[in-house]
């Protein structure tokens, strides 16, 4: 049977047993999202297996069948984030982001946000604020599947000033007239702020400001009902961080 041998560099999003001993594991790439089959992943003695826990970034030399089912030929952990299972509220928004991927993408999509996610891990073991990167991954990937709000201006006429209210339903900022036409609610400055941020802030920079909790909690809430509707798409990770954070575990 011809085969392709490839190397892959990437994050392990999900892990899962196939057989008695090996495992498939969904590997996030600069490329793409990808699923690999590891020979004895899920024996705890294989030299394999801390490279199919998630969180995890790790290199693979796959054999790829004609079938273009990969299998991972050896295995090396290149950094090793499993320190923050033991910590809930890091482990939780590594969750949020993983299930994020793991649903809104397929394998092999091109349009992917990998750097987004390599800065957020960085972000949540270095212990920045998870809430401010929940968010902003979030967001990123609300753009990279084209549903990207405008925040640039009114989103109804364009225009740069006034802008004093926001909606889901519209698509964006709403200035004072169009706000008063639609009947839409003067908003807070802050939570205006923070919806400009986080869609135009580059990976780079999404650890560089922590963002107001109180605007943060009401955006995440709003993009995961955004998400539920138009997409029809549950985060089940994304409910339980969020009570986690509301119970005061920040």
């Amino acid at each position: 049977m011809p085969t392709k041998l490839t190397e892959l560099e990437g994050y392990v999003l999900s892990s899962s047993k196939y057989g008695e001993k090996d495992a498939i594991i969904s590997l996030l790439t600069k490329e793409w999202k990808i699923s690999i089959k590891v020979p004895s992943g899920y024996d705890v003695k294989s030299k394999n297996h801390l490279s199919t826990l998630i969180f995890n970034k790790v290199h693979i030399d796959c054999m790829e069948l004609s079938s273009s089912f990969l299998v991972a030929l050896q295995t090396k952990t290149l950094i090793n984030y499993t320190s923050t299972y033991e910590d809930l509220k890091k482990s939780l928004a590594i969750q949020v982001a993983n299930e994020l991927l793991i649903k809104f993408f397929q394998d092999r999509d091109r349009e992917i946000p990998y750097l987004y996610y390599e800065k957020f891990l960085e972000g949540v073991n270095e212990g920045f604020d998870t809430l401010t990167l929940v968010l902003i991954f979030t967001s990123s990937v609300i753009r990279y599947l084209g549903y990207e709000p405008e925040t640039g201006g009114c989103v109804n006429c364009g225009k740069k000033n006034n802008i004093i209210s926001f909606s889901w339903d519209e698509g964006g900022y709403l200035c004072s007239h169009c706000a008063q036409e639609l009947m839409t609610i003067k908003e807070d400055n802050n939570y205006l702020k923070v919806l400009r941020y986080i869609f135009m802030v580059d990976e780079m920079r999404m650890k560089k400001t922590q963002l107001p909790e109180a605007s943060c909690l009401r955006v995440l809430e709003e993009e995961r009902h955004f998400l539920f509707e138009q997409l029809s798409t549950e985060i089940k990770s994304l409910d339980m961080y969020l009570e986690n954070r509301k119970k005061g575990n920040k």
